[in-house]
Parts: C-alpha cells; sequence; structure tokens
C-alpha cells in the first residue's frame, strides 16, 4: 500500500501538479494507496473501489464531490476508451460495467452504468470495467468476444461510440449470467431492449443489433462478410473476475470536501442522514446514483448527502398485499421484481393471476423511463423526489399514483408516515429530518373486474421525456357492464420543472365515471369534462398535450370496452392497440467482381477491433503533456449587440485559473476563415448569435475553467431584438449576395398559359439539423521550438488548421503541425469550423508556452457550431393530365445564420439538386442566401440536397393530389428516357451519365413487393380508423466531385507498409479502402494480391502531407484510393526488374535442379522482393499526387431509389417506419460491406431530419435543444423495421476510380420516401376526420405533434 499523505495534501491545497502526481499512482500496476486518519479541513474515511482489477483507495481529502467517474477515468488512469459525448447520460459513449457485492442476495451483481453522470464519491465498494478490461490487442486472452462481433458484423464506424455499445451489450451478458445461471442467454428481443440508452450517428444501428443479436438463444444472424451463421453464447471464461477484496468492502461514514464549498456526505445510519440534512438545510441534497444532474445541472445545493449505503432505506420485499420497495433501489430491481412476480403468478391462473394485472403494464412502462443505464441504477425515489421538488415530468409518479401505490415516509421526529405516491408529490417541501424510505405497490384486490393500463408520449419513442403520460385504474362490474370507480392520473398538463407540476388525478372526471354504464354516452360525456378539468398550462405545444389527454382516455376506454366484451368495431378498435416493435430484420445483397481483389470484397473495418476495444486513439485521447492547461470559453449571452465591458476580476481569483485569453492577445489575424468574410476566433466588439466567444479562460483543469468562464461578467448594449427564421431575414432584407439560377426553357410563358386545373403553387418549410457528431469538438496546442506549434484537432480539413493558427499566430506555415488520426464523426461539422478552437488553443499556448486543450462540451457545441440551413421555398409547378411537369419556378432562401461559412455550397447544391430525377422542360430556379442572427451554419451530410428533394417530391406530391393521379406514377412519368441520352442534362447544364434509375425504380418496387404493399396498405386504412398507414417509393440524383489528394507509402523492410494519404478517417472506412487498393497495386508485382494485414495507416500530419483539401462530398475515399495506387504503381514499376532478374535466376536454378533429378521454385514471395530490392538499394518510399483536375477531372452522378411504408397513430402521432427498401447504384463498389454502412448510417441520418431532430429557439436566439435532453436523433428502435440494402449489380462505371462510386451521402436523401409515405398516412387520417380535402404544408420535422394535428380529428369524434 503506497502513502498517498502527499497526494492528498496537494488536492486540498489545490496544486497543479497533484491530478499529475495522482495519475501516475493510479496507473502503477497493481497500485492501491490508502489513508484511514481524518484528512484535512474536516474531510475523513476513504474511498475502496477497483477499475479492471486495480485496488484504488482514495483518501477522503482527496475525492472532490464534482469529480464524476468519467472524469477519474479518463484524466487519473490510462484508460481512454471510455468517451465523453453529451455528459447527459443521453447517449451512452460513457457506458461502464459495475460489479458489486450484494449481501442481500449473497452474491456480485453487475449493472451498465452512464460513467459522465456516476459521482466519483459514489463509487465505493463497486469494481468498474471499462472497454479495456474485457480485452484488447495486447492483451494475453486477446480480444472478447463481444468486441469481436460488433467489429466483425461491422458495427463500427467512427468507432467513437462503440466502446459504450461494447460495454452495454457485456454487462447485459454478465447480468444474465448472474442473475439466472441455468438459463444464461438472452433472448434477441431481450439484446434490441439494451440500446435504448445508446446514440450512434454513423451505422444507422443494423449492423450493431445483428453483431449483438448473434449471442441470443434465438439468433439466427448471418454474417454479411462470410454470409455464415455466426451465433452463439458469450464466452465468459476470460472475463475478468470480481476483486475478491471488494467482498468485504464495507461501507464507513466518510465526508469528501471539494472546490466551490462542495461537501460529500456519506452516513451509513439514517441518525447520521439526518443530521447531516438538518445541519446544512437547503444546501444540501441526498442522492443516490445522482443521475438527476443530467437534467438539472444547476442545481444550487453544494452539500450531497449519499443514502445509499442505509439499510433501512434499501430491500425489496412481497408482501400479503403489495410488494415493498427501498427508495434507493433502482427502477430496474422494481422493473424486473415485477417482471418475475407477474410471471409466477399468471402463470398459477385464477385469483394469483388477477392480483398482477397491473405489473405487466407497469414494467413496459418503467422501460420506456431514461434508458437502460439510467434504470439500472437511478433510484425509484430519486425520480419520485425529483417529480415532488422540482415538477419533474415523471412517468414513474403517474403510473404509481394510478396504480394507488403508497409512500413510506421516515422522520427523526415523527417516525414512520403512509401516504399516498399523490399526497407525497403534493408535499413540494418536507422537514431536514424527513426521508422517503420506500414505496408500496399493490396487489390487485378487484380481482377481474380490475383493469389498468399507462400510456406515454414523447418526442422519440425511447429515452425522451413525455410530453403527456397517463395511467388508468378502473372497477368495472362486467355482468352489469357498470363502471365502479375509477382513477385518471396524467403528467404534463401543468408546465413541468415548476414546483408543484406533478402527476395530477382527474378528479370531476372520476366522480363522473363512478357508477356510470359503460357506453357511448358515459364515453362522450366523460370526454368533455375532461377536456375541460384538464387544461394544460403554458405555450409548448399545449394544444398537443391536450388532445394527448383526452386521447389516451379515449385509447383506455376503447380497451375497457373490448375487454368487458362490448362489441366494438374492428376500425374503432384500433384506438386501443398497444403496439410491441418487433424483431428489426433486416437484408444486404451486393455482387461484385473479384478482378480487383482484395477490391470489392466485404473486407471489415481494419481498425474494427482496436476501436471495439477502446485501444483506438481519437484527438481527446492524446497523452497530455506536463503542464497542459485547459480553456472553456466565455460565450455572449445575447444574439445582437455590442460588448459595453468585461468584468474577469472574479473568474481570475476562481481556483486553478491561470490566465485569460482575449483578442488583444492574438499577435496575428483574429479570423479563422478560410474564404468570405472574416471569422473571429474571439469577438471583443459585435456580437452577432447567441454563445459566440468573447474570451477564453485558462486554468489547471477542464472543470476549473469551466466554472471560471460562468464568472466573467460582460455588460452588452445596443441590445437588438434577434433575427432568428428565414421570413425575418426576408423581411429585414438580410438577404445575402450570393444566389444560384439555374434555367430551362421558358418557365414563365408555360405557366402563364396553363389552367388552374393544371397549376399548383405552395410553400416548403425545412428546419435545421445538427450534426450530432459523437465527439464533440476538441484541439490540443502543444508549443514548440522556434515559435512553432503543434496541434491535435479533430477536423476534417487539416490544411484549414494549418493556415488558420500561421495567420493568428503571425508565423509562417511550415511551423505549425497539425495531426489528426481520426475524427469521432464529422458530418460536415469539422470540415470548416474545427479551425476557431485550434486557433484558440494556439494563441492561448503561445501566450503561456504551455500545452493548452479545448474539449467543448456538448451543451457548448451545439450552442456555438450549427448544422444544416434552414430553407424555405416557394413555388409554382404547370402539368399535363398524365401528370408530366411542364413547367416550374422555385424561390428558395437558405438560412447562412451570421456568417456564410460553408452555406454559399450548400445554396448552389441545393438549386442544382432540385429537378433530382426529373426532366424538367422548363424550369426556373433560383436560390438566395439570407442572414440572421444565429451560429454559422455549415456543410451537414448532403448539404443543400436533401432540402431540394423534400421541395421536388413535395411538389410531385402536389401534382398528384389535384390531378388524381398516384404519386409513383407522376414520378414515373417524370423520369429521363433512358433510350434518350441526348436529353440526360439537368437544369444547370450537367450532363448526366449512366442513368439507372429506371432498374433501380423497378428493382426496389419488385423486392419490396410494392403493388402488393398498396393494396394491403389501402386495406388496413380500411379497417383502422385510428391507425393510419402510408407508402412511398422516391428516387435520388446526387451529384459529386471527386478531389484532388496525396499520398505517401512507405515500404520497410520486413515487407510490411506505412500510408499516409490525403483523406481524413471519420468512419467512413477510408483505410480499410485504401488498404485493399495498396494490396491489389502492390501484390502485382508478385502476380497474387498481398496480405491486407500488412498495411498500416500513419496519422494524417500537414508537415508529410500538405495542401490537402478538406475530407467530403463522399469522395475523400476515392481520391485517397487513386493517390495511394499511383504511388504503388510507381513501387511496382521500380520492383519489377528486381522480380523478373531474380525469377530469371530462379529459372536457371530450376534447369539445373531438374537435371540434378531435383524441383525447382521460381515463387518470389513479397518479403523476399522487399529484401531483394533493399540490396539492391532501389527506393521503396513513392508520393503520389492525384490532381483531380483537367484530364483527372471526375464530376458524376449517383443513383438510387427507395421504398418506405410507415405507420402513424392517429391519437398520438406516434409513428414507425415498417420498411424501407434500399436499392443504390455504387458503380462496382470499393468495399460493399462499409458502402451498405455508409447506406444505412446516412438514411438514418435523414430520418433524423424528417421526424425527430427538433432546433428549438427561445425569442433571445438563444438554442434550448443544446444536448440529448431536448435534441433527439434516432435511437435503435426507430430505424426501419425491415432495413434492406442492395447494391446494384453489373453497373461498373468504368469512369470511376477502379469503377466504383461514392455512398456515404447520397442515400440520406433516400429518406424522403419516409416522409412522404408519412404524407400518405397522415392523408388517409384527414380523411376519415372529414377535413377538406386539401393540399397540407409539412414543415420539417415533422414530429409527433405536428402528425396528430395533420391528422386532424376532433374530441367529438371519439366515440365507439
Amino acid at each position: 500500500t503506497m502513502d498517498a499523505r502527499k497526494v492528498a495534501g496537494a488536492v486540498a491545497a489545490g496544486a497543479a501538479g497533484a491530478a499529475l502526481l495522482i495519475k501516475s499512482i493510479s496507473m502503477a500496476s497493481s497500485a492501491s494507496y490508502s489513508q484511514s486518519a481524518d484528512g484535512p479541513d474536516g474531510a475523513q474515511g476513504e474511498l475502496v473501489f477497483a477499475i479492471n482489477g486495480q485496488r484504488i483507495v482514495l483518501p477522503a481529502a482527496s475525492v472532490d464531490p464534482a469529480m464524476t467517474l468519467n472524469d477519474y477515468i479518463r484524466l487519473h488512469t490510462k484508460f481512454t476508451g471510455t468517451k465523453i459525448s453529451c455528459g447527459e447520460g443521453g447517449c451512452g459513449a460513457c457506458a461502464v460495467s459495475l460489479a458489486r457485492y450484494d449481501a442481500a442476495v449473497g452474491d456480485v451483481v453487475y449493472v451498465s452504468a452512464n460513467s459522465c453522470l456516476r459521482p466519483l464519491a459514489a463509487m465505493h465498494g463497486w469494481a468498474v470495467t471499462t472497454v479495456e478490461g474485457i480485452g484488447s490487442s495486447l492483451s494475453v486472452t486477446g480480444f472478447n468476444d463481444v468486441q469481436e462481433r460488433i467489429a466483425g458484423f461491422n458495427g463500427s464506424q467512427c468507432g467513437y461510440c462503440t466502446p459504450g455499445m461494447v460495454m452495454t451489450m457485456y454487462s447485459a451478458l454478465k447480468a444474465r449470467e448472474a442473475e439466472c445461471p441455468e438459463d444464461p442467454h438472452l433472448t434477441q428481443a431481450e439484446v434490441e431492449q439494451q440500446f435504448d440508452g445508446q446514440i450512434c450517428r454513423c451505422t444507422g444501428y443494423r449492423p450493431i443489433l445483428d453483431g449483438f443479436r448473434s449471442f441470443a438463444k434465438d439468433a439466427d444472424i448471418e454474417d454479411m462478410v462470410t454470409g455464415e451463421q455466426k451465433c452463439g453464447g458469450h464466452d465468459s471464461s476470460n472475463d475478468p473476475k470480481f476483486p475478491a477484496f471488494l467482498r468485504n468492502a464495507k461501507a464507513g461514514s466518510a465526508r469528501f470536501l471539494g472546490t466551490n464549498g462542495r461537501v460529500w456526505i456519506r452516513p451509513t445510519t439514517l441518525k447520521e442522514a439526518f443530521a447531516a440534512l438538518t445541519k446544512h438545510g437547503d444546501k444540501a441534497r441526498v442522492v443516490v446514483a445522482n443521475t438527476s444532474v443530467g437534467i438539472y445541472k444547476d442545481d444550487p445545493t453544494t452539500v450531497l448527502v449519499d443514502i445509499q449505503n442505509i439499510p433501512e432505506l434499501r430491500g425489496v420485499k412481497v408482501n400479503s398485499g403489495d410488494i415493498y420497495f427501498g427508495a434507493v433501489e433502482s427502477l430496474r430491481v422494481m422493473a424486473k421484481t415485477l417482471e418475475r412476480i407477474e410471471g409466477e403468478e399468471s402463470a398459477k391462473g385464477g385469483d394469483a393471476a388477477a392480483r398482477v394485472k397491473a405489473f405487466s403494464a407497469l414494467v413496459k412502462h418503467i422501460r420506456r423511463i431514461a434508458g437502460v443505464h439510467v434504470r439500472a441504477v437511478g433510484s425509484l425515489g430519486g425520480n419520485l423526489n425529483m417529480a415532488r421538488k422540482h415538477g419533474f415530468l415523471s412517468d414513474l409518479a403517474t403510473i404509481l399514483v394510478a396504480v394507488g401505490a403508497r409512500a413510506a415516509l421516515i422522520s427523526e421526529s415523527k417516525g414512520r408516515e403512509i401516504v399516498t405516491v399523490e399526497e407525497f408529490l403534493a408535499r413540494t417541501t418536507l422537514p431536514a429530518d424527513t426521508l422517503l424510505q420506500g414505496v408500496f405497490v399493490p396487489f390487485n384486490a378487484q380481482g377481474d373486474a380490475f383493469h389498468f393500463n399507462t400510456y406515454k408520449t414523447a418526442m422519440r419513442n425511447r429515452m425522451a421525456h413525455a410530453y403527456v403520460n397517463a395511467g388508468f385504474a378502473f372497477e368495472v362490474d362486467e355482468k352489469a357492464q357498470e363502471i365502479k370507480s375509477a382513477v385518471c392520473a396524467f403528467a404534463g398538463v401543468s408546465d413541468h420543472d415548476k414546483a408543484g407540476a406533478h402527476a395530477v388525478r382527474a378528479s370531476a372526471t372520476e366522480e363522473f365515471l363512478a357508477g356510470k354504464p359503460l357506453n357511448d354516452t358515459t364515453l362522450k360525456a366523460a370526454i368533455e369534462i375532461l377536456s375541460k378539468e384538464l387544461v394544460p398550462s403554458g405555450e409548448h405545444r399545449a394544444r398537443f398535450r391536450h388532445r394527448l389527454v383526452t386521447g389516451f382516455f379515449y385509447k383506455f376506454m376503447v380497451s375497457l370496452f373490448r375487454s368487458v366484451g362490448t362489441k366494438v368495431s374492428d376500425a374503432v378498435a384500433s384506438a386501443a392497440i398497444d403496439y410491441e416493435r418487433p424483431l428489426q430484420k433486416s437484408r444486404q445483397e451486393f455482387g461484385f467482381p473479384r478482378t480487383h481483389a482484395p477490391v470489392s470484397l466485404p473486407i471489415p473495418k481494419l481498425s474494427a477491433k482496436v476501436q471495439a476495444s477502446g485501444e483506438a486513439r481519437y484527438s481527446g485521447d492524446v497523452p497530455l503533456r506536463y503542464g497542459t492547461l485547459h480553456a472553456a470559453y466565455v460565450l455572449s449571452t445575447v444574439a445582437s449587440g455590442t460588448i459595453e465591458s468585461v468584468d474577469t476580476s472574479a473568474a481570475l481569483k476562481a481556483p486553478g485559473v491561470v490566465d485569460i485569453i482575449g483578442e488583444e492577445d492574438i499577435p496575428g489575424v483574429n479570423s479563422c476563415a478560410m474564404q468570405g468574410p472574416p471569422i473571429p476566433i474571439l469577438n471583443s466588439v459585435n456580437i452577432k448569435h447567441h454563445s459566440q466567444p468573447i474570451m477564453l479562460v485558462v486554468a489547471d483543469t477542464a472543470r476549473h475553467a469551466a466554472e471560471a468562464a460562468q464568472l466573467v461578467r460582460v455588460t452588452y448594449k445596443d441590445v437588438k431584438t434577434p433575427v432568428i427564421t428565414n421570413e425575418d431575414a426576408i423581411k429585414a432584407n438580410k438577404v445575402m449576395p450570393s444566389a444560384a439560377h439555374h434555367s430551362i426553357g421558358d418557365a414563365a410563358s408555360v405557366l402563364a398559359s396553363t389552367d388552374d386545373k393544371h397549376r399548383v403553387t405552395g410553400d416548403v418549410e425545412m428546419s435545421t439539423q445538427f450534426h450530432f457528431y459523437m465527439e464533440t469538438q476538441v484541439s490540443y496546442a502543444i508549443p514548440d521550438e522556434d515559435g512553432s506549434m503543434e496541434l491535435h484537432t479533430a477536423t476534417q480539413w487539416m490544411d484549414s488548421i494549418n493556415k488558420s493558427v500561421a495567420q493568428c499566430l503571425g508565423v509562417p506555415m511550415n511551423k505549425v503541425r497539425a495531426v489528426n488520426r481520426r475524427c469521432g464523426g464529422g458530418f460536415g461539422g469539422k470540415l470548416y469550423h474545427a479551425t476557431s478552437h485550434a486557433a484558440a488553443a494556439a494563441v492561448a499556448a503561445h501566450k503561456l508556452q504551455r500545452p493548452v486543450r479545448i474539449v467543448l462540451s456538448r451543451n457548448d457545441d451545439m450552442r456555438m457550431h450549427a448544422g444544416r440551413e434552414e430553407t424555405t421555398a416557394h413555388y409554382e409547378a404547370a402539368f399535363d393530365d398524365e401528370g408530366r411537369i411542364t413547367a416550374l419556378t422555385m424561390q428558395g432562401f437558405v438560412g447562412a445564420g451570421y456568417n456564410v461559412d460553408m452555406s454559399a455550397f450548400a445554396n448552389m447544391s441545393f438549386a442544382a439538386a432540385l429537378s433530382q430525377v426529373y426532366n424538367l422542360k422548363a424550369a426556373d430556379i433560383k436560390s438566395s442566401l439570407v442572414a440572421t442572427n444565429l451560429a454559422s451554419r455549415t456543410a451537414t451530410r448532403g448539404p443543400g440536397e436533401i432540402q431540394a428533394s423534400y421541395v421536388i417530391e413535395t411538389i410531385i406530391e402536389h401534382i398528384a393530389h389535384k390531378s388524381g393521379l398516384s404519386p409513383d406514377q407522376v414520378r414515373e412519368v417524370n423520369f429521363y428516357d433512358v433510350n434518350d441520352k441526348d436529353s440526360w442534362t439537368v437544369p444547370n447544364g450537367k450532363k448526366m451519365s449512366h442513368y439507372t434509375v429506371p432498374r433501380l425504380w423497378a428493382l426496389a418496387k419488385e423486392k419490396a413487393g410494392f403493388d402488393k404493399l398498396v393494396k394491403s396498405v389501402e386495406e388496413f386504412n380500411k379497417t383502422h380508423r385510428w391507425r393510419k398507414r402510408g407508402l412511398s417509393v422516391t428516387p435520388v440524383r446526387y451529384e459529386v466531385s471527386v478531389w484532388p489528394r496525396a499520398a505517401l507509402v512507405n515500404i520497410y523492410a520486413d515487407g510490411t507498409i506505412l500510408i499516409t494519404h490525403g483523406a481524413v478517417e471519420m468512419g467512413q472506412g477510408v483505410n480499410t479502402k485504401v488498404a485493399a487498393v495498396a494490396a491489389h497495386e502492390l501484390g502485382l508485382a508478385i502476380d497474387q494480391p498481398l496480405d491486407i494485414n500488412l498495411v498500416r495507416f500513419n496519422d494524417m500530419n500537414t508537415s508529410i502531407n500538405p495542401n490537402q483539401l478538406f475530407t467530403g462530398g463522399s469522395t475523400g475515399s476515392e481520391g485517397a484510393c487513386q493517390a495511394v495506387r499511383m504511388a504503388c504503381q510507381q513501387l511496382v514499376e521500380r520492383l519489377k526488374s528486381v522480380v523478373a532478374a531474380q525469377r530469371e535466376m530462379n529459372a536457371q536454378k530450376a534447369d539445373e535442379a531438374k537435371s540434378e533429378g531435383d524441383g525447382g521454385d521460381d515463387d518470389l514471395s513479397w518479403q523476399q522482393v522487399v529484401g531483394l530490392a533493399l540490396m539492391q538499394s532501389v527506393n521503396l518510399s513513392a508520393q503520389a499526387h492525384w490532381a483531380g483536375a483537367g484530364a483527372d477531372s471526375l464530376t458524376y452522378m449517383n443513383f438510387g431509389a427507395c421504398v418506405s411504408e410507415v405507420e402513424i397513430d392517429v391519437l398520438t402521432g406516434e409513428h414507425e417506419i415498417l420498411l424501407s427498401e434500399i436499392v443504390y447504384d455504387c458503380g462496382k463498389s470499393l468495399n460493399p460491406a462499409i458502402d451498405i454502412g455508409q447506406c444505412e448510417g446516412a438514411f438514418v441520418m435523414g430520418v433524423g431530419f424528417y421526424l425527430h431532430e427538433v432546433a428549438w429557439y427561445d425569442k433571445d436566439a438563444r438554442l434550448v435543444s443544446d444536448g440529448t435532453w431536448e435534441y433527439k436523433p434516432p435511437l435503435a428502435n426507430n430505424i426501419p423495421q425491415q432495413f434492406n440494402v442492395t447494391l446494384l449489380q453489373d453497373a461498373e462505371f468504368e469512369r470511376g476510380i477502379l469503377s466504383s462510386k461514392a455512398s456515404g451521402e447520397p442515400p440520406l436523401v433516400l429518406s424522403t420516401s419516409v416522409i412522404m409515405a408519412v404524407r400518405q398516412a397522415i392523408k388517409a387520417a384527414r380523411k376519415d376526420a372529414g377535413v377538406e380535402d386539401e393540399f397540407f404544408k409539412m414543415p420539417t420535422p415533422v414530429t409527433v405533434d405536428d402528425i396528430q394535428r395533420l391528422c386532424g380529428h376532433s374530441d367529438d369524434q371519439l366515440t365507439v
């Protein structure tokens, strides 16, 4: 045991080097250290836990209550596989496995948890396993099979989320083994349920689910790479064992002190807890897992009282009339217990089964609370207390009120008190000496007369807070068809996050229902009473929430009518459908010639296993140099105004602060713009958008820097009302000079001569979409000799870092070295925006002559950087009787934010792509940029393209609506004639080639069974009043250009190869594609492909490959492949003479051997050839540059088609994608496994744009949806239930690099098929609702509230 008294003293004194000293100790092999005596300043006790089997004993004085487990792992151990992304428990990138010996069950329990939420101080007695702890390339036992499955199934692209995915699956497997040793294997459905708390922006989730479902006992998963069945349970023989020393780790009382007055108190008795709470009063808050910090980040309490080790607050007990759950028990424990007892009792049948009638609904609802990691550790007491104290919109509170649960309160002065949960929630304040001890969930005592169900509608069907939730418990005399009693509980009626805004009962409605007959008259009257009784307050979706109140009640009543035998038509009965998502299914089809093997083979990503083991390094994982400082921005709190003064005095006095950097500290030019107007690195005068960077606070830790930044006081003058929308910008004449205009024919004349019957006009609105890359913006600046600077930055444009840093420092570019191994996702967001952070870090590092790192929090990242441009369009189109467009005019406005940035390119793309695959004979297409007081928009996957698709497909739908033709008929009649190549010119004058749309279209419809689907959708809609389906098929045309790239290929003496090329690896698999090309090209020297594992890649480095264009536009891989191919061809040319000479010599020796009766061998191995070349002083290093211009110029069109079928709930607006059948022309794919993954990931990101991702700004232009709490990218259960991708065969593109085409962005546009299918479903609902048959607008994203509103039903239609 190492003495850490010096470490503890250093931490308590706030010494800058303490963290490094702790780090050096904790990284020592099998190191541990302890201090049992009380520390300084009242700190006492110790913290004992383990990380990957390593014993850690921290003295009280070295435990900061503000430090999370994630902070500790990443800052004080060698393990960097555990990532940080959202910091809110909303994405799962930080997931780790936790294990603890539970004396109550006599065994070890396993759970997964968000390390970003878990306080380090709460870790006593826990064994933490990170992704490195279960396997790695350096481990004696190699990779864990969980890591191998996700890698082998191509479930890792950028890899940033992969460690969290791995640990989620691993934890689920370990928990099952511990809880059910007699049946240790999960089902496929249970595997899918584990991923409701994980976000992946790259893959589209399908390969992740496939890989992990292969562990299930009912699995039948085909590996796309080998075509074999890869199934079977988890091999736990090499899993880490639970540390023996933790089996007897007793949690003694402890007190941990941090900076800024933070205190963590760990009582072990109620008496100690009451004493702490009484002493500290309003400053104190009880915690168990502290998951609430993901929601209430600014909670003012400074004293945290950890009650998880108090015996009286723990435990589960099954009584005769109820089940008792201690307040500190987790939501997972509650759900598992209720599920187990429900199963046991239901199996008995009769009265036993009736006792648990509510349990299945409770379990189902609990599993929709938060995500799997939060449910695993978040306590039921914490959830209920948030509802009571903060007005948190709790699902648990509502369903417990509905089921009649009771709460046990325990007080030092009053003893124990039992109240209803409803009464508990009404007590917005509790005496300091009172705690929630537990909850009693009752068994049903009403027999078969009892009917119960719960409901919830949220922004997303998992991992999202409710708009409204409800629970109903009725006692019905079935014989008399009479309601004897009713409980109707709701939350979301009052504005949440306000004290008193908890779950309520509709008492007037309940009183009315008691004793009433169960019939339509009662239903109508009750809905009228309920509608008046519960009127949602506030402005946030109030009408929608009101409709949900009556809609949920109607759903329950219809189910009640059906369950008691009252006749209800099938159409009406659809309201009661309790939708259960089936297992996700998929199909992938491809087949390409092996003429360039291993090119075009489905090779798994080369770095997939090290990504799955956490060994893959990202910019934020670069080991910190001694003396490294951390920086955080001071951001503007207005969107339009002038800075009058800045007061930094309080911030400079804050703990750990070293300096505050301002504009005056920039020695060169204060701009990081690569084109267009200047973009200030730090702004000291004119503010153009909310959260614009003003200054940079530099401190010893990232937490100290962030806290001090909040202390800087900025005073503004001339504050103006911000321009937020495109409409506002047009009114304010904020139209930018950049404009796009394409014209063909005389559209105005044709429109003027067309009658109203054959003309449509309308408007289309589309909101923004954030990149939501999993790795936020990060840059690490390291000053070097002679005023030079080294930058480790997560960027898609290395040259921009080189130029902008040189520019702001006032040094030549050869003094700046930018390095980047990989990005954790980019999607265009790290193309331009990364430069500002590299420049800011460099300025600070230059001034202080110490390394400085900037890592943006998810909230700051989203506030400072925007994504896709808001786009509006006004159109007018004429058409003939067959639906053929005879003329089209369109005026678009593209919102750039406050600066042009890359939006000029998006604007041009929007106009150029508007026609898509449709042959417009007369068109006038215009689009202009407009400026707003929002953060600068920038390139976002498919910039301008998806907006163009939505506009033209809306026009197609409008024509179909007015003409009475089907939309697919109108689409088909407007296709180019496949036999008339002379007509293959689009409005911007570009000529198409390899026009495969008709073939793709027919194949997509054939594979989807389109004609049968049309009939089945029609039949479904006839028989389902309250659920509707829609069907659509849409195409894509997507223009790309392959940009110049350079490459350096080095061959080493042992035959291994190191490649440095000019495309950033950010998940698109460029390195794997390049390796295959190199293996093929170099293999030509020996007439057989090389082993691809001989190839390794160097980091991107501007000192090796300077002057490289950005990686984007879907073609980085192609350009890099061609540059590497050219370099390899140089090397092969040099090796030809070596090979020829040796073969001639071998042939002579063979002849001599034959004459002597011996055999001969003229084969040459690669290693032999390399050795011979070195002996002859052959240069085995080659550099090549593919110009991408002149003869090398390569611009081409990509094509695809997709059929999608959706189903919507008319009453709630919830939706499911039942099918998406993608057929895509990838030319001769460079790697079909990677290209299919790109198709799926792009498509799902498009689904997010259309249906999920809402950017919400307040009146001051402050982004409200700045994290996972309000911004909702799709999850695994939001992807199509049947998700099929076919890469078109026999479609080689001879102009392409090895006949290939791009795959990263074009399939994004095919998600338009989903939103058009939603339109068709809404149209069917409107018909039933009797809404006037007019073409309706659908601004995107079309969220659940939009769908419900557009369906057009009214409460008077809620009948049986």
